[in-house]
């Protein structure tokens, strides 16, 4: 999402990255993502649960995330030390200023990932 956030902000709209684990761990994020944007934690996962993201071992696991992650690896990614609950999978969401939903994804399996030019044309309809 990085690299899109100029992309959103020109669009007069705030992208915000939430993870779960420990407020100590959003430098090294930061540093290894190079996410400049807003970063906030949620370690009780609350956000997650009250947004119905999956966090079960069932949902983790599936051909598109093995998939996903030899890709990753291809590409020069390395995985690093695992921050945070392993089994929660996240989504994203598009909040209106009157707090209704205009946007909704919710990752069915780990490296299921919204499709950001989906989320722009959104934006740019709100």
């Amino acid at each position: 999402m990085g690299s899109y956030l100029n992309d959103f902000e020109v669009k007069g709209v705030t992208l915000a990255v939430i993870g779960n684990s420990n407020y100590t761990d959003l430098e090294q994020f930061r540093s290894v993502t190079s996410y400049d944007g807003v970063l906030l934690t949620d370690p009780d996962r609350n956000s997650f649960r009250a947004l119905k993201f999956k966090d079960s071992v069932l949902d983790l696991v599936g051909i598109k995330s093995f998939t996903a992650g030899f890709a990753a690896l291809r590409g020069g990614h390395k995985p690093g030390a695992m921050k945070g609950s392993a089994v929660q999978l996240g989504g994203a969401v598009i909040v209106n200023p009157d707090n209704t939903i205009s946007y909704y994804f919710q990752s069915g399996s780990a490296g299921d990932d919204p499709s950001v030019s989906e989320m722009l044309r959104v934006v740019g309809d709100i």
